[in-house]
């Protein structure tokens, strides 16, 4: 240890992220689903700052923390835009449902889709890489796709350093995640995040899909 006590201060942050992360997966595990950021809604930055964090989590003091933690929990969970289109992680047990759901192409996932997005869908769908948004023309589409679940996005660093969106197709994503057949019925899956969303915050329409439990 140095005289400063340096060496104890990076100890000390390091079971801090360690103790962050275990509440995140304690929780998603626990709930099924876990809200990166919300001011109202079960999330990882409440959970973490201990109180729900009003505007940009990035100004909370804690929000080092916060990141550091996600990173250290990828794998362990899936993350998507399903509740709320906000970032959402799900749990394990889920990820079968939430690929039967994402690949599904029912009437709420493709009625009124603007050909740049069906055209990227169709990019996605034949590339065996995921696709690089790094095209302004691209992220509106891909926005659409991850919102309506038509594909799973993540986060890549190109070699230049930047941060750019990646879209992958839901059959690619449950191959890398080892989800095997067979799937639950997309309708059966819907059922189970609409009971969990429900309990949340009942009536309120916070998933994708239209005219179900959670859609009044």
């Amino acid at each position: 240890m140095s005289p400063d006590g340096s060496l104890i201060g990076v100890h000390n942050d390091a079971m801090r992220v360690a103790d962050a992360a275990t509440m995140i997966i304690e929780s998603v595990e626990t709930e099924g689903l876990l809200l990166v950021h919300d001011k109202v809604l079960p999330s990882v930055t409440a959970l973490i700052a201990g109180a729900p964090v009003r505007g940009s989590w990035w100004s909370h003091p804690l929000a080092n923390l916060m990141y550091t933690a996600l990173g250290a929990v990828e794998g362990q969970v899936a993350t998507c835009k399903l509740v709320g289109k906000k970032l959402t992680l799900v749990a394990p047990r889920l990820w079968p449902g939430l690929g039967s759901v994402g690949g599904s192409k029912q009437a709420w996932q493709l009625d009124g889709l603007p050909q740049a997005a069906m055209d990227l869908l169709d990019r996605v769908e034949s590339s065996s890489l995921p696709v690089v948004l790094d095209l302004p023309e691209f992220r509106a589409a891909g926005r659409l796709l991850e919102e309506r679940l038509l594909a799973s996005g993540d986060e890549v660093h190109t070699d230049a350093g930047h941060h750019l969106k990646a879209l992958v197709s839901w059959s690619r994503w449950m191959k890398d995640r080892g989800v095997s057949s067979p799937l639950p019925k997309p309708e059966s899956a819907m059922t189970r995040f609409e009971e969990i969303v429900e309990r949340w915050a009942p009536n309120r329409q916070l998933l994708p899909w239209p005219g179900r439990a959670t859609a009044h």
